[in-house]
């Protein structure tokens, strides 16, 4: 996956990220913290997403249990 350089504003930053075809902004905001979405919002990108993000949860976990 690539990313563009961050974008910082007043009170967010924003990541956009690339895969294929895909693409996704991953967005820190004060108010709500990280949350990161699809910018294609039909089923397929939504799964793809959560296949995604929970490949990095399972690394991450991975790390925390060494």
């Amino acid at each position: 996956m690539l990313s563009d350089e961050k974008i910082h504003g007043m009170y967010y930053s924003i990541i956009k990220l690339h895969k294929d075809l895909t693409e996704y902004d991953l967005i820190w905001h004060e108010d709500v913290e990280n949350y990161i979405f699809s910018l294609k919002q039909d089923e397929t990108s939504t799964i793809e997403l959560e296949q995604r993000l929970e490949f990095v949860v399972s690394k991450l976990n991975d790390k925390i249990k060494v």
